[in-house]
């Protein structure tokens, strides 16, 4: 039998004893049989193709490429030996860089700033909870800025990135579209203007708050910045400032208001829809029966939507024309949500407060829920700052890293506060005809030049940066601008009236918030209020109080049930009839479809002590008929009862 083989051939050889005359063969080497597993195999190597072997035995069976399988074997088992060793060596190295990375929190540091003005004790308990003791307010912040550093650099880095429109300069060209939306809506340009107008007491928090981060970063060294820093070759963090803080507090406001991309959604149903059916989904779009046929319908029925109570129609080619973007910018809005990109903001649950009159000590009680879905790590921070002297401070509970040290929930020894959503609509979609790429129209014939402000968004990867024009209209930023993968219509836009930008980029909310935590009854809460009024610029809040005192902080010498209270802030546009929010509306129309005000103050929905002994507010404030506050309720009213039963009880 004649075979050839190719070079580098195994050969096993079956069924023979002994074959020592192959060993003659030129080219052809067979293993001893004291290496074979078996003594009746041979193993033959054949290295050149110029061989031919004539094996003329019976019972000879030749099988080749078994060598070759074999080293293929052990060069896997020894790649996987050197993957695993390489594994193991990251494994360490990571774990070193996150423990080198993790804060010190004992000993002594010694300041190198000199906006610190005395010695700061920080305490921290079982749970991680910083608890703060100092001289001053601004040495209090500045050692809130300190911690939010040490435990939380990373994400405030981050959200600062989001706010400024920089993420791109990070993680490149995929964040382009978040980056142009922050510059659009001008967070961090708003926080500049603002600043001047804020509080005395509150520019001197969030200065001290800003020299703390800044004397952690100056301290740091590069291994004891966050593993994720280090991970992604991040730029060292940049100087934290007042306006930094500002800029968060705006983003996390523009968050906690987006009804925006409701008014998209229910405008795109509409046109694909139809009126009709839309209105069977959405009470907040009219009902209006429509003769026409049925391949006209939806046309006819989105005209009909638009015009009743409004005054205005839009025609249907032409809204067919914005459906892809406003597609688009809801999809934006819900990836930044949960890409952690900035605008994820803290979802304010649910509270209640229970008098005196139904509690075992006789004193009031409350819980909040602010709860933040699914984030890590959350955006609340738990700490504690205690101020002695002549201007004492004793304040307790949730703040934001990277927005200061303001307690949205907590107490401070005469009251506690918890929030909740009011669930108000304060923003507005206006679609805004567009001529020339460079004016709108304001009213029939009346065209006015669009804002523009030039901006530079750097991006990892790219050596130059993109030039970005973020347009704007009287109503607001040009919001159709934002994403380039939709094709923009030429003639039409978004644009969005909002009133965190409703005061000439005049805020005060971040002063008002800080003036509440430092007010000692219910009497001080609501006049801080009152007095604010138009020039809170924030989302629109329920505050659920208690207090031990009466309403006017007086205490009754034997004790009583306290004070318990609910009450709402934020601006509430005030809309001609038929202008419901629910959908965009025309912004060539004059001043026939702008806001005509903003709900006062003491008229929004506010209550004191009230009869049943306790207030329960969900999303949507106190008047919401949501399962959650009715499942509350019945809860709190089955404790009540049980209580009540217990004490007679007791009494026979």
């Amino acid at each position: 039998m004649m075979n050839i083989f190719p070079p580098g051939t195994h050969v096993i050889l079956r069924g023979i004893q002994q074959r020592p005359e192959l060993n003659g063969l030129r080219g052809v080497t067979i293993a001893p049989l004291d290496q074979m597993k078996s003594p009746a195999r041979y193993m033959v190597h054949i290295k050149t193709l110029r061989e031919v072997v004539s094996l003329r035995q019976e019972n000879v069976v030749l099988k080749s490429s078994v060598k070759r399988g074999a080293n293929y074997v052990n060069w896997v088992v020894k790649l996987m030996g050197w993957a695993a060793i390489f594994g193991t060596v990251v494994a360490v190295l990571l774990f070193g860089a996150s423990y080198l990375a993790l804060p010190s929190l004992s000993g002594k540091l010694t300041v190198r700033s000199s906006a610190l003005t005395s010695d700061i004790t920080i305490v921290r308990d079982g749970v991680g909870m910083p608890h703060v003791f100092a001289a001053s307010a601004r040495d209090a912040h500045f050692a809130a800025g300190f911690v939010h550093a040490q435990d939380r650099m990373w994400q405030m880095d981050m959200n600062r990135r989001a706010a400024k429109g920089r993420v791109s300069e990070l993680i490149g060209a995929s964040a382009l579209p978040f980056d142009r939306m922050a510059r659009t809506l001008g967070f961090h340009r708003l926080a500049t203007a603002s600043l001047p107008h804020q509080s005395a007491e509150l520019r001197e928090a969030l200065e001290g708050y800003a020299d703390g981060v800044n004397e952690w970063l100056a301290q740091a060294h590069w291994w004891s910045l966050p593993i994720e820093s280090i991970l992604m070759w991040a730029p060292r963090p940049e100087p934290w400032s007042a306006v930094d803080c500002l800029a968060h507090m705006k983003m996390l406001d523009f968050a906690a208001s987006r009804s925006w991309g409701g008014e998209l959604l229910l405008a795109t149903l509409a046109e694909q829809l139809g009126e009709q059916r839309t209105s069977e989904i959405h009470p907040g779009v009219p009902s209006i029966e429509s003769e026409a046929d049925e391949e006209d319908e939806p046309a006819a029925a989105w005209d009909a939507a638009w015009t009743s109570g409004v005054g205005e129609t839009l025609s249907y080619g032409a809204m067919r024309n914005l459906v892809g973007t406003a597609t688009r910018l809801r999809e934006l809005a819900t990836a930044q949500h949960f890409a952690g990109v900035g605008v994820g903001p803290p979802s304010l649950g649910s509270s209640f407060a229970v008098s005196g009159v139904h509690t075992e000590d006789g004193a009031p009680i409350i819980a909040s829920v602010a709860s933040a879905g699914h984030t890590t790590p959350s955006p609340w921070y738990l700490i504690e700052l205690s101020v002695a002297g002549a201007s004492p401070l004793h304040v307790s509970g949730a703040t934001l890293p990277g927005a200061g040290a303001l307690v949205f929930a907590g107490q401070n020894g005469a009251m506690a506060w918890g929030i909740t959503g009011g669930g108000g609509d304060t923003q507005d979609v206006y679609v805004e005809r567009i001529r020339n790429d460079a004016e709108y129209e304001v009213r029939d014939g009346e065209w006015r030049a669009l804002v523009s402000v030039r901006e530079e968004i750097r991006i990892k990867g790219r050596a130059e940066p993109e030039i970005w024009h973020a347009r704007s209209t009287r109503h607001g930023p040009l919001l159709s601008d934002v994403d380039l993968s939709v094709e923009r219509s030429p003639t039409l836009g978004f644009a969005l009236r909002w009133t965190g930008v409703a005061h000439d980029g005049v805020d005060r909310s971040p002063s008002i918030i800080e003036s509440l935590t430092r007010t000692r009854s219910w009497s001080d809460f609501v006049d801080t209020l009152d007095a604010a009024d138009a020039s809170y610029g924030g989302p629109h809040l329920g505050f659920t109080l208690t207090s031990a005192a009466r309403v006017d902080g007086t205490r009754d010498a034997a004790g009583g049930p306290g004070t318990i209270a609910y009450t709402e802030v934020g601006n509430l546009p005030i809309r001609i009839a038929g202008h419901t929010g629910s959908l965009p509306v025309a912004g060539w129309r004059g001043d026939e479809l702008e806001w005509r005000g903003f709900v006062p103050a003491p008229e929004l929905p506010r209550i004191v002590n009230p009869a049943r002994g306790f207030v329960v507010a969900a999303a949507g404030g106190i008047s919401g008929a949501s399962a959650q506050r009715r499942q509350i309720i019945a809860l709190i009213e089955q404790s009540i009862a049980s209580s009540m039963s217990a004490r007679r009880s007791r009494q026979t």
